[in-house]
């Protein structure tokens, strides 16, 4: 009589094989989403400095102030010139916001208000801010 089917050994080292497969797969794909997540991150803090950036060049070429504005609902930073949108900019689904000022002002003069913005991704955890002295932003990250 013959015996139709796989010993338990030969069920064993095929599930093995797929057991270390497996496991090396979920770990690149772990990798790959922090990179994506990391470039994601990266492209929002630069997209902010230049949202920045264009409020004070407004703000000084029009003599006028500007602020921008965090919307949680639309997941969006928004910069607004005299309650109308002029640019926006949208964070990353991965970022959640974690700072109790929600606007900057930019003054007629280009002075930025003093602020710190925290936005925090899984542990990582992002400040944006503009110190008391200077006249820059200060980008921490992790």
């Amino acid at each position: 009589m013959k015996n139709k089917g796989f010993t338990l050994i030969e069920l064993i080292a095929v599930l093995s094989i797929m057991l270390i497969l497996s496991s090396i797969g979920s770990v690149t794909f772990k990798g790959l989403y922090n990179i994506k997540n990391d470039n994601a991150n990266e492209q929002f803090i630069s997209e902010l400095r230049i949202l920045i950036s264009t409020g004070k060049k407004i703000s000084v070429s029009d003599s006028i102030n500007t602020n921008i504005i965090i919307d949680e609902n639309t997941k969006k930073i928004k910069l607004s010139i005299s309650s109308k949108v002029k640019d926006s900019i949208k964070i990353p689904s991965n970022l959640r916001f974690n700072s109790i000022k929600r606007d900057i002002l930019i003054k007629s003069d280009g002075r930025i208000e003093p602020f710190t913005w925290m936005f925090k991704d899984g542990d990582k955890e992002y400040s944006i801010s503009r110190p008391v002295e200077g006249d820059y932003i200060n980008v921490k990250k992790p």
